[in-house]
């Protein structure tokens, strides 16, 4: 199987080019059977056949088509009205099929990034995940098409078990974090997938498909070719039915296992040791132009939408103890789950201050007034312990308050590191 050759230029897309045209330019040029010699007989139509946009323009989108031009914005701008139908429950194009015909070919097509408000910029790097495999735009003097695993097959159930003991120690957060003690891990770092439509293209054309639209790209450019106009053009090609309204966030190991296993069993994981189906797939997605820049349903949807991906994002990076976390077990709403993990706090700290009161007025009884003045070893260090732990799971204003708390409780070098020490025996016999 052989590509098609581009003996032209690549085109240089001024300020104030559209979105639209951009792609539609892409999609104007080679068919996908001239790229791929092959006839493609037995293939359905993509949305490139149909045409990425409505016919039926709208006064509005010609108002804000005018201004795009007139003013020459740069066409990031515009890239993000486009990624934001994907958190909506509208169609990129009503005349799709609902789904493809049953087949052993068929393959979810998803649009992939890390959980962030899209609309009305996206600064976030996107990519196209299916079968397995992200397909994205490297970002280089020359660009070109990177493809990478989410995860290889026979490790999956490995790192799946090394997210649940992490979990379990509290220090799955910390993989995400630049400390000193814990290695940076990127493959914990949550991402958020959207269903796009369906596709009968196996990986290898895709990735034909993607290096004809490389040819398109002359240079990386952060406004006028970048990763958004890439995906996009990308998915133009190779989407061949409406989208289901899918949204899941999860790691890339944790988004492998729910589409090759949990999806076709038909289970909603939302934990963080299996990952969040933020959304379902639903049959009322909306058959509507793509265009919503005045659509009160699809703010409030895609409000909603945010939040939700946020908490799970701020659980991943920062634990369940940081502030809007979601629910670490998914029993609790967001709401629910930080008035649970302050009322907890305030009922620790209630109880240690019982402690220390009863034994400060024995102490001063018993003349023991050095005693009485620091506090008894077994409860000062038994406090800063559970300030440790706290730290550990994620709680950031507690950890720029640690050094006034160790002031107060006389708490030594040398009793510090007994009590680290001691944290991370408990850690390693858990692990064991």
């Amino acid at each position: 199987m052989s590509t098609h050759t581009n003996e032209e230029t690549p085109p240089d897309y001024d300020r104030g080019t559209t979105t639209r045209n951009i792609i539609n330019r892409h999609s104007s040029g080679p068919t996908n059977s001239e790229i791929l010699d092959d006839h493609l007989l037995n293939y359905p139509p993509t949305l490139n056949d149909f045409g990425y946009h409505v016919d039926n323009w709208s006064r509005i989108e010609e108002v804000i088509g005018f201004f795009e031009t007139g003013l020459r914005l740069p066409t990031a701008w515009n890239n993000s009205q486009q990624l934001a139908v994907i958190m909506h429950s509208l169609q990129f194009h009503p005349s799709l099929p609902d789904q493809l015909a049953p087949s052993e070919r068929n393959h979810d097509v998803y649009l992939c990034s890390v959980p962030h408000r899209v609309w009305p910029t996206s600064s976030k790097h996107w990519s196209l995940y299916t079968q397995g495999r992200f397909f994205h735009l490297r970002k280089k003097q020359n660009p070109r098409l990177d493809v990478s695993d989410s995860v290889d097959a026979g490790e999956l159930d490995a790192r799946l078990e090394d997210i649940r003991k992490d979990i379990a120690l509290d220090r799955f957060h910390l993989k995400n974090s630049p400390r000193d003690d814990v290695e940076n891990d990127r493959a914990y770092l949550p991402l958020a997938i959207y269903h796009a439509g369906q596709t009968r293209f196996d990986t290898d054309q895709i990735r034909l498909l993607g290096s004809w639209i490389m040819t398109q790209f002359s240079s990386y450019d952060m406004y006028n070719k970048n990763c958004h106009l890439f995906v996009l053009s990308l998915m133009t090609r190779i989407v061949m039915s409406k989208r289901d309204g899918t949204i899941f966030v999860g790691t890339k190991a944790q988004i492998a296992n729910w589409d090759f296993r949990l999806k076709d069993l038909g289970e909603r994981p939302y934990c963080q040791s299996l990952g969040y189906l933020v959304s379902r797939p639903t049959s009322t997605v909306y058959n509507r132009s793509p265009s919503h820049i005045f659509n009160i349903y699809a703010w409030l949807q895609e409000i909603h939408t945010y939040h939700t991906c946020k908490s799970i994002a701020v659980l991943y990076l920062k634990g369940p103890a940081a502030f809007r976390a979601q629910d670490p077990h998914g029993k609790n709403s967001l709401t629910k789950h930080s008035l649970k993990s302050d009322w907890a706090n305030l009922c620790s700290a209630s109880k240690s201050c019982k402690v220390v009161v009863q034994e400060l007025v024995h102490d001063l009884l018993a003349g023991k007034f050095e005693q009485a003045w620091k506090g008894r070893d077994e409860t000062r260090k038994g406090t800063y312990k559970g300030y440790l732990e706290r730290v550990r799971r994620g709680d950031r204003r507690l950890e720029r308050a640690l050094g006034f708390h160790r002031r107060m409780l006389f708490i030594t070098d040398q009793e510090e590191r007994e009590i680290l020490q001691e944290l991370e025996d408990r850690e390693a016999e858990v692990r064991s």
